[in-house]
């Protein structure tokens, strides 16, 4: 079993965190190691350039005068 400390956490972190705690009706340890472990289990996300996030979030959109743009973006993105 592995284990950690955590030094200088903070006091609003740390009342935060008795919130919490006392709102499940765990300890503090406990409410802190399950946010690790579902923090930690969640699927890294692959990283997008803002670039390529834009185009996108606008791709389903009719706008034949971007479209020079688009290509532009696709190619910066696979470089």
């Amino acid at each position: 079993m592995a284990r950690i400390q955590i030094e200088d956490l903070g006091e609003t972190a740390m009342s935060a965190l008795q919130r919490r705690a006392d709102q499940h009706g765990v300890s503090v340890e406990s409410e802190a190691r399950d946010i690790l472990q579902n923090v930690a289990m969640r699927p890294q996300l692959k990283s997008t350039g803002w670039a390529t996030r834009i185009n996108a979030r606008f791709a389903h959109l009719d706008m034949p005068e971007f479209e020079h743009l688009y290509s532009s973006v696709e190619m910066l993105a696979t470089a």
